[in-house]
C-alpha cells in the first residue's frame, strides 16, 4: 500500500497497552492511519460501539485479543453480532489452541493472527474491508430492489387497464386486481385458467402465430373479446408485449374496456348521418376532417360550390386545395395556426382570404372544434367555412367565440399555459444569451387549473407569477436542451420532456408543446401545453421487473392477518409449512401474532427480528406490515445450522475450560512480551498466588535469578517460531 495514509476506524479489545501500540505501529507501517478506541470489557465495547453510531463514525473493523481477564474474543464477537453490527472481526492473540482457533473462525470471526506474525494484519485487514464495502453495497441494492417492487405491485394493482401474464402455453401466472374486478373471477380462479378460457373474440387456433410475432420482440395492440364469468361478454383493445422472467419467456397483456368508445362509435355515426341533413340545408359550409396523419377532409357540405364555384368532391379528392387557393400574404399565418390548434387541440380559428374558380376573392372565416369521445380521445375535427366578404360577424358573435375558447382551456385535461417577459427577448441573441433572457425575464401570465394541480397546486390562481426558472431548474441538463431547442426551432416545439418540480420539490416528467409570439423581431409571450407522464415513465421503468421477487425467494415468506388467517405463502414457505393454513394461529411459525403486530405498531411501522422453532428447526423472522392491506409479512430465513454450530462452540468451550481449570500442572498464556495473560487455578496450590494476582505481571520475574537470563534467552528464540516451546527447567 504506497502513497498517502488511509484512514481506519477502529476499536481495539485489548487489555494489554504495549500490544495495542504494536499493533497500531503495524497498521501504520502498512498504510493505514488508525483512528482507534481501545475496550477490554463487555461495558466499555457496547458503550464504545454505541457511541460510535450517534456520532455517524461507525467503526470499520473491531480488532480483538482471545483472552483478557474479563473478556475474551468469543463473548466480544457475540456481542458484537448481538448488536446487529456487521463488522469485520479479527482475532490477534498469542497462541491459542487449535480448536480455540477454528472456534472462533466457526463463529464467524473474519480472521485469526497470531501476535508472533503480524504480517498478515494489513492485508487482512484490506481484504475484509473490501469484503464489507460488498456487502453494504448489496444490500443497498436488495433494499432498493425490494421498495422497486413494492412500489411497482401497488402500481399495478392500482391501474385502471387488467393486466395478465401468462407462458407459452397460454397459462396464466400473474393477474392484477383490475383483471378479477372485470371479469368477476377471484384471482386464485384466474391463475388455474388459460388466456383462450379469457379471450372468446379470437380463434385458439391463431395464438400460436401471435406467439411467433410477439418472440421478435414487438408488441402488439389486439381487439378482442373478453368473457366475464357469468357468461357476458364485452369488447376490449389489449396491448400484448414479451418479457423474460429467469429463464422463462412470459407474455404480458394490458386490456382496456372499450365497450363505451365503441358505443361512442356507433353513436357517432348515427350523429353523421343526422348531422349531413342538418348542414346541408344551412347558408355555410361544413367540413369533418382527420385530426392526425395527412389530414384529409372526410366530408364538406355542397355549399362549398355556391362559396367558391368548386365542386365538393374537389376538396374530398386533393388534401392541399384550401391551401392552393389560399392567398400568399394569408397562407403562412394560417397554417401556423392550424398547427398550433393540432398540437394543444383547441378550437381553431382563422379569418383569410381564398381565390374562386371565377377569380373572385372571398373572405372566409374558418373555425372547427376538436370532437373527442368519451375518454378524451380526438375522433375528428368538425369545422365551418361563413363567406364574410359582404362584412364581419357582429361583436356579440366574437364575443361568444371567445367564451367558448376559454371555456375549452378550463376543461382541457391537458396543461395549457403561457409565459411573458419582463422584457421582450431580441430573437438576434446568441442561443446561450437567449437561454440566460428565459431564466431571467420569463415568468408564468396564464394557465388553466389543470397545469397548476400537476404542480400541487389547488387552481391556477396559485401559480401565476411563478418564474421559468422556479419550474424548469437550470441545474436539469434536459430543461436547459429543452430551452435551447425551443430557441433554434423559431419557439415552435412538438413532445419536448423537461424535468420539473411541484411546490414540495418532488420531480415531475412534463412533454410540452409550445409556440412563441414574435413581434417585431421580439418573442413577447409563449403558448404551450403539457402532460404530465411521470407515473407512465415509472410504469415503463418498472414493468421489466414484474413482481416475482417472493416467488423466487429462496427463503420462507407469509403475509397473514393478525388473527393468523394466511394470505399468502410463497413457494418455500408452502414447502416448510405445508400445514399453516390448516393450523393458522395454531402454527408455531405463528407464535404470538398480537404480540408482534403490538410491536410493530408500537415501533412505528419498523419491522423487528424473533426466532421460531417449527419441528426441530429454528427461523429467524422479520416481521413487518404491509401498507396496502395492514397484513403482517413474515420473511424468514432457516438458522437452524447456525445454532447447532453455536450449541457445539460452547460445549466445546466449556468442556476446554474444565481441562484447564482442573489440571494439576500449572498452565500460562503468555503475551509477545512475556507478560501473563491467563494462568491457571493450579498456581494458587503450586505457588501460593492466587490468579488476579498473576495476571499482567512478568512471567520471568518470579525465576531465580540464576536461572533468569537463560529462560528468557529460550523465550526470545523461539518466541517467533512455528511449533512447541523446548523443555527449560528453572527454579522459582
Amino acid at each position: 500500500m504506497k502513497g498517502a495514509d488511509v484512514p481506519v476506524r477502529l476499536l481495539l479489545v485489548e487489555d494489554s497497552e504495549n500490544d495495542a501500540m504494536l499493533l497500531l505501529r503495524e497498521l501504520r507501517r502498512g498504510g493505514y492511519e488508525p483512528v482507534y478506541e481501545r475496550v477490554y470489557t463487555p461495558e466499555e465495547m457496547e458503550r464504545a460501539l454505541g457511541d460510535a453510531a450517534v456520532r455517524g463514525e461507525p467503526f470499520e473493523v473491531v480488532i480483538s485479543d482471545y483472552y483478557m481477564p474479563r473478556f475474551r474474543a468469543p463473548d466480544a464477537l457475540e456481542l458484537l453480532r448481538g448488536l446487529g453490527y456487521d463488522v469485520p472481526f479479527i482475532v490477534v492473540s498469542g497462541k491459542i489452541g487449535e480448536d480455540a482457533a477454528v472456534g472462533i473462525m466457526k463463529a464467524g470471526a473474519n480472521d485469526y493472527l497470531t501476535k508472533e506474525n503480524m504480517a498478515r494484519l494489513c492485508p487482512a485487514i484490506a481484504r475484509e474491508l473490501k469484503e464489507a464495502g460488498v456487502r453494504r453495497e448489496r444490500t443497498r441494492a436488495e433494499e432498493a430492489l425490494a421498495r422497486s417492487e413494492i412500489r411497482f405491485r401497488r402500481l399495478v394493482e392500482q391501474a385502471a387497464d387488467a393486466m395478465f401474464v401468462h407462458d407459452l402455453a397460454g397459462n396464466l401466472v400473474d393477474v392484477n386486481h383490475q383483471a378479477c374486478e372485470s371479469l368477476g373471477y377471484s384471482r386464485e380462479e384466474l391463475l388455474g385458467m388459460t388466456v383462450a378460457d379469457v379471450e372468446v373474440g379470437i380463434p385458439p387456433e391463431a395464438f400460436r402465430g401471435l406467439w411467433d410475432h410477439l418472440s421478435s420482440g414487438a408488441p402488439l395492440t389486439l381487439e378482442g373479446v373478453h368473457r366475464r364469468k357469468d357468461g357476458t361478454t364485452f369488447p376490449v383493445e389489449v396491448r400484448v408485449g414479451v418479457f423474460e422472467s429467469g429463464e422463462q419467456m412470459l407474455y404480458l397483456g394490458l386490456a382496456r374496456d372499450v365497450t363505451e368508445r365503441r358505443e361512442a362509435e356507433r353513436k357517432v355515426r348515427e350523429a353523421e348521418d343526422r348531422y349531413r341533413t342538418l348542414v346541408e340545408q344551412i347558408p355555410a359550409v361544413t367540413y369533418v376532417q382527420r385530426p392526425t396523419g395527412d389530414k384529409r377532409v372526410t366530408y364538406v357540405s355542397p355549399q362549398v360550390e355556391s362559396v367558391l364555384g368548386y365542386p365538393a368532391d374537389r376538396e374530398l379528392l386533393d388534401g392541399d386545395h384550401w391551401i392552393n387557393i389560399m392567398h400568399p400574404d394569408d397562407r403562412e399565418r394560417v397554417l401556423a395556426e392550424d398547427r398550433r390548434t393540432d398540437q394543444t387541440g383547441e378550437p381553431f380559428r382563422s379569418e383569410y382570404r381564398q381565390f374562386a374558380r371565377d377569380g373572385r376573392m372571398v373572405w372566409i372565416r374558418d373555425e372547427a372544434v376538436l370532437v373527442r369521445d368519451g375518454e378524451g380521445n380526438p375522433l375528428y375535427w368538425q369545422g365551418i367555412q361563413y363567406d364574410i366578404t359582404d362584412g364581419k360577424l357582429a361583436e356579440e358573435g366574437l364575443r361568444r367565440s371567445e367564451e367558448r375558447y376559454r371555456t375549452f382551456i378550463a376543461q382541457s385535461t391537458e396543461g395549457i399555459w403561457c409565459f411573458e417577459f419582463e422584457v421582450p427577448l431580441p430573437t438576434d441573441l446568441s442561443d446561450d444569451e437567449q437561454l440566460d433572457h428565459l431564466y431571467r425575464h420569463a415568468y408564468l401570465a396564464e394557465c388553466n387549473d389543470t397545469m397548476a394541480r400537476m404542480y400541487g397546486f389547488g387552481s391556477a390562481s396559485e401559480i401565476v407569477g411563478a418564474r421559468i426558472r422556479d419550474l424548469l431548474p437550470r441545474s436539469e441538463p434536459q430543461n436547459v436542451e429543452f430551452l435551447r431547442a425551443a430557441t433554434l426551432a423559431g419557439y415552435r416545439i412538438t413532445d419536448g420532456e423537461t424535468r420539473e418540480l411541484d411546490r414540495d420539490g418532488n420531480a415531475r416528467v412534463i412533454v410540452n408543446n409550445l409556440t412563441g409570439i414574435v413581434e417585431d423581431g421580439h418573442v413577447v409571450r409563449v403558448w404551450g401545453t403539457q402532460r404530465d407522464v411521470t407515473e407512465q415513465k415509472e410504469a415503463e421503468d418498472q414493468l421489466i421487473r414484474l413482481a416475482s421477487f417472493p416467488e423466487l425467494n429462496p427463503n420462507p415468506i407469509i403475509e397473514t392477518s393478525v388473527a393468523g388467517e394466511p394470505t399468502y405463502l410463497n413457494p418455500v414457505a408452502q414447502a416448510h409449512f405445508p400445514d399453516l393454513r390448516s393450523l393458522g394461529a395454531g402454527h408455531p411459525a405463528l407464535a404470538n401474532l398480537e404480540e408482534a403486530n403490538q410491536r410493530v405498531w408500537s415501533s412505528g411501522g419498523r419491522p423487528f427480528v424473533r426466532e421460531v422453532e417449527v419441528g426441530g428447526r429454528f427461523y429467524q423472522q422479520t416481521v413487518s406490515r404491509t401498507p396496502e392491506s395492514g397484513f403482517l409479512r413474515i420473511y424468514g430465513v432457516d438458522v437452524t445450522k447456525r445454532r447447532r454450530a453455536e450449541d457445539a462452540l460452547r460445549e466445546s468451550e466449556e468442556r476446554f475450560r474444565s481441562l484447564v481449570q482442573n489440571a494439576s500442572d500449572i498452565i500460562i498464556v503468555l503475551d509477545g512480551d512475556g507478560t501473563i495473560v491467563y494462568e491457571s487455578p493450579a498456581v494458587e496450590r503450586v505457588l501460593g498466588y492466587t490468579q488476579e494476582e498473576r495476571i499482567g505481571v512478568g512471567a520471568f520475574d518470579l525465576i531465580h535469578p540464576e536461572d533468569r537470563a537463560r529462560v528468557a534467552e529460550v523465550f526470545s528464540e523461539h518466541r517467533d517460531r512455528p511449533g512447541p516451546f523446548p523443555t527449560v527447567e528453572y527454579r522459582v
